[in-house]
């Protein structure tokens, strides 16, 4: 935008394509918390991750993700975005504080969407801002202006991202939108390929092999992921939900079956879920609120 007084510009005009896609964009949280304890652990979510680090002493805290063989010390001044279904294990040691958001972009046509359609783990070195939020989510302030803080450190992250990684719908063509619409809302445990098919007018043997060479994913895949979404989405948002209701709501034919599914996917049970979950409060880690 051409500075004030520079006689090129006069008046208004709009910095996005319309309103409604500005309004679209949006972000919901699964968690927010600042956490220093001694965990060790595999596991792989279909939501985005990001750590930004505060504090690091030794033993250093680290990062795997055997998606894409990397293996990162967790530094103060920096943050990690992890991308969507990344196979990751983590080593986190008391000596590092760190504040972590769990989230992904809420689409109204989608429906829960990962960020990017990139693999691994991003550093992110913070810059004065970042840092100025981060004491803002952290401290005793107005819990309005903490709120504030904590979208805005997610959203300066993610538009650094998405300058150079696309967002998933953005790679995926046409013909597949309706769909992807059908998976982000309605995917559960009787979702099959054949059904999607039918339901879509594709030859199941032709969508299955165009689908996986065009988007890098094979279907099945990505209605496994798509199920695991809403099974997290569930748990994380219901706490008091009971397993029995939560399979009947997702199509299983009874909660052992969902609990079978659910580790294979994620690496626990819905109950080791839950509980790892209890490990962050919303509040800082040891202050009580």
């Amino acid at each position: 935008m051409a500075p004030a007084g520079g006689g090129r510009f006069q008046g208004k005009r709009s910095c996005v394509g319309s309103l409604a896609e500005l309004n679209a964009v949006s972000f919901e949280f699964l968690e927010a918390a600042e956490a220093a304890f001694d965990w060790t652990g595999r596991n792989t979510h279909w939501f985005n991750r990001l750590f930004v680090v505060t504090a690091a002493g030794k033993p250093r805290s680290e990062l795997i993700c055997h998606s894409t063989g990397q293996r990162l010390a967790m530094r103060p001044g920096w943050s990690y975005f992890v991308a969507a279904a990344a196979d990751m294990e983590f080593h986190f040691r008391a000596s590092t504080r760190f504040v972590s958001f769990h989230f992904f972009r809420n689409d109204p046509e989608f429906g829960p969407l990962p960020v990017t359609s990139a693999r691994g783990v991003r550093e992110l070195e913070c810059d004065a801002a970042d840092h100025a939020l981060i004491c803002s989510v952290t401290g005793d302030g107005p819990e309005a202006v903490r709120i504030c803080a904590a979208r805005a450190v997610l959203y300066r992250a993610v538009a650094r991202i998405m300058t150079s990684e696309p967002a998933p719908e953005a790679t995926v063509p046409g013909k597949y939108a309706a769909l992807l619409r059908h998976l982000g809302t309605a995917a559960d445990g009787r979702t099959t390929v054949a059904e999607l098919a039918e339901r879509f007018g594709f030859s199941r043997d032709r969508l299955s092999r165009d689908f996986s060479r065009t988007c890098g994913i094979t279907l099945k895949r990505h209605i496994e992921l798509a199920v695991v979404a809403r099974a997290e989405r569930l748990l994380r948002l219901e706490p008091g939900l009971r397993l029995r209701e939560a399979a009947r709501r997702l199509n299983f034919s009874d909660e052992y079956y969902f609990s079978r599914f659910f580790k294979k996917h994620t690496g626990r049970t819905p109950g080791e879920y839950r509980r790892e979950s209890s490990l962050f409060a919303l509040r800082s880690a040891g202050r009580s609120g």
